[in-house]
């Protein structure tokens, strides 16, 4: 069983400064892997080594199960990616350059262009100038570039940025089905977390071009823990009871009458009743699970 891609201590330098440190991860076949991370995460770039578009200063990379070299380039032929704006000619039609594009790649199946550009909603507007399609449509052609090789890899780079939330959707329902049909691995970055969601099976947290987070979303979404949120009057004399009466340890004062308390979850009614009989003002008391975009900022952020 060959990995799709494998970092082993990647380090990728821009003129003696780090973007990249020591990067180490493996994508399966049939992933669909989500990388979340700020601007100057180094997100772009761990996508660009994966096309050999730049090269590491150290480590070893593999794609494909060949390692990649300075002048590895035909395990490409076997990958779609949308990393950079595409080139686009303005006089032409949406259809005329998707053929030349095509023609570039060696690809002359003209029934499969029509299917394709029908896929990503396209095939009504082929005869419209470049110059006449909106950014979110230019954004659809450039993710029609990327999949009609039909690719056993596919990186997306920010491929929801100009789409509405239809096309969001349809563009969801698309990678789903590639991935289902054809067993295709994909890596697609993004910002919007929520849209990773409910999509991705695995996923990457990069801070300043460090892994602070990498494996199955289930199990990260486990560890966006349920706690209990007590607002009272007189917090010293509740963190005193839940201590002494309940032997509660894992707690935090979040603010001057605020406690969240992060075990014995399933005993919160009783929690609540010792409370209230040992004469505590209880304001409010709330079962509270994070996101895991907020589980991101917090990771982050170091929080």
């Amino acid at each position: 069983f060959v990995d799709r891609v494998s970092f082993n201590n990647v380090t990728k330098e821009f003129k003696n400064k780090a973007v990249l440190k020591g990067v180490s991860f493996n994508i399966e076949a049939g992933d669909i892997y989500g990388l979340i991370g700020e601007n100057g995460a180094g997100k772009t770039t761990l996508l660009k080594l994966i096309v050999n578009l730049l090269k590491p200063t150290s480590g070893n990379i593999q794609v494909l199960g060949k390692e990649i070299k300075k002048d590895s380039y035909d395990y490409l032929r076997n990958i779609g990616a949308l990393i950079d704006e595409p080139v686009f000619y303005k006089k032409l039609t949406l259809y005329e350059n998707f053929k030349v594009h095509c023609e570039y790649l060696g690809f002359y199946d003209e029934e499969k262009l029509e299917n394709v550009l029908r896929r990503v909603g396209l095939h009504n507007k082929k005869d419209r100038k470049i110059k006449e399609l909106s950014f979110g449509e230019k954004q659809r052609l450039a993710i029609a570039y990327a999949l009609i090789t039909e690719p056993e890899l596919l990186i997306l780079d920010e491929p929801t940025n100009g789409l509405d939330p239809i096309a969001i959707v349809e563009l969801r329902e698309i990678l789903l089905k590639l991935n289902r049909e054809f067993n295709t691995t994909i890596i697609i970055s993004s910002h919007a977390i929520n849209e990773l969601e409910t999509l991705v099976n695995k996923v990457m947290f990069l801070k300043n071009g460090e892994i602070v987070e990498d494996g199955l979303l289930e199990e990260i979404k486990e560890k966006c823990s349920v706690y209990i949120e007590i607002e009272v009057e007189d917090s010293s004399k509740a963190l005193a009871i839940l201590e002494k009466e309940l032997n509660i340890r894992n707690m935090k004062l979040i603010n001057k009458g605020t406690i969240r308390v992060y075990e014995a979850l399933e005993e919160r009614k009783k929690i609540l009743s010792t409370l209230v009989k040992s004469d505590v003002e209880v304001l409010s008391f709330n079962m509270v699970q994070i996101s895991l975009e907020e589980y991101f900022i917090r990771k982050v952020r170091g929080i």
